[in-house]
């Protein structure tokens, strides 16, 4: 039986663990995950909006993301941007933004992110929806 080591000694059971991260073993993100950070961070995007599904059937609120997390990580969202705006310009801002929001909380550097303008809505209609004002 192992001798408890000495009060002054300053070794620990991390010390005996591997120090290579691959080693220790490996860490896997859901989809979904990606999903919910993908629809935050376009939400992060000046000129992109949420907006519920609407019509007959009801159809997905934006922005909606589909996400694979496994490398090489690919990312789809579809937005609503409000009119008039560059949508060109928010395009390659959610591109941007997306990206470096998964790479930054998950370590992962999406390969891919396609944006979908899904909808364009004028500030106006935003104001008529609100009441009076």
């Amino acid at each position: 039986m192992a001798e408890p080591a000495p009060h002054g000694d300053s070794s620990s059971a991390a010390d005996t663990l591997p120090r290579v991260a691959g080693d220790r073993g490996t860490l896997t993100y859901k989809d979904r995950v990606g999903v919910k950070i993908a629809e935050t961070a376009a939400l992060e995007v000046d000129g992109v909006i949420a907006r519920s599904g609407q019509g007959l059937l009801g159809g997905r609120g934006t922005p909606h993301a589909l996400a694979e997390m496994h490398e090489p990580a690919t990312f789809s969202i579809s937005i609503a941007v409000l009119w008039p705006s560059p949508i060109t310009k928010v395009c390659n801002d959610v591109r941007a933004h997306v990206t470096g929001r998964v790479q930054e909380l998950t370590g992962i550097t999406p390969t891919r992110v396609d944006v979908d303008v899904a909808e364009l809505v004028a500030r106006s209609s935003l104001r008529s929806h609100t009441g009076p004002e």
